[in-house]
C-alpha cells in the first residue's frame, strides 16, 4: 500500500472514531447544538486533512497540488 492511501484510511478511521465520542458526549441528541458544532468540526477537519494529502500525492506536478 502506498503512503498516501494509508494515510488517507487512517484520516478516515480517526475520524469515524471521534463522530462516535462526540455522538457519546452529547448521548446522540442531535438537536443539541453542541453535537451539530463538533460533527461539522470533525467533518471540516476530516476533508482538509484528506485535501492535504491528495495535494501531498501530487507534490511532483504543483498545478495539480495547487488545484
Amino acid at each position: 500500500m502506498s503512503p498516501t492511501t494509508i494515510a488517507a484510511a487512517a484520516i478516515v478511521i480517526v475520524g469515524s472514531i471521534a463522530l462516535v465520542v462526540v455522538g457519546n458526549l452529547f448521548r446522540w441528541d442531535m438537536a443539541s447544538p453542541g453535537y451539530g458544532r463538533w460533527t461539522r468540526v470533525v467533518g471540516a477537519a476530516c476533508v482538509v486533512l484528506l485535501a492535504a494529502v491528495a495535494a501531498w500525492s501530487r507534490m511532483d506536478e504543483p498545478l495539480v497540488a495547487a488545484l
